[in-house]
């Protein structure tokens, strides 16, 4: 797989594969199939290259042996270099494993953080943090549901 993420998968916090892969454009159903393979035991290549590097990588994978073979055009987003003003400035690969509860949390806690720090990579981290206190990961890998005072995930 080409052109999918370098810090998308890691920005999911955490999250299921299929979230992560779906948020980054991959149909669901073939996101599935890769965390069942996965869990299996094979694992997966992931790329962000230059468009005008994707044709060499690829050709590159394909003699090393690589069974498949999915190329992306997909702009990845990129983390916040400033304030939140609303859910819709978070990336859609936090946006999306956020319940709307959680997503005022992130974004209250983040735009203090970096209020305090000017530094927008350790606000995320301290706003993931205030999530994985506060909230509880269901099934599909949303952040939701508050956790019960002095219960911490």
């Amino acid at each position: 797989m080409i052109g999918a993420a370098s810090g998308a998968i890691a920005g999911s916090a955490g999250a299921g594969l299929v979230s992560a892969l779906a948020a980054l454009g991959m149909p669901e159903d073939k996101a599935t199939i890769y965390q069942t393979r996965l869990e299996a035991g094979e694992f997966i290549v992931m790329a962000e290259v230059a468009a005008d590097k994707s044709g060499e990588i690829q050709l590159l994978l394909e003699s090393a042996g690589a069974e498949e073979i999915t190329v992306s055009d997909m702009t990845l987003p990129r983390a916040s270099t400033g304030r939140y003003s609303s859910p819709a400035d978070l990336s859609p690969e936090v946006r999306s494993h956020l319940s709307e509860d959680a997503q005022k949390t992130f974004i209250a806690r983040y735009n203090t953080a970096f209020d305090e720090s000017n530094d927008a990579h350790k606000a995320e981290h301290i706003a993931w943090d205030a999530i994985h206190q506060q909230y509880q990961e269901n099934e599909h890998g949303v952040w939701t549901k508050p956790l019960a005072a002095g219960l911490k995930a």
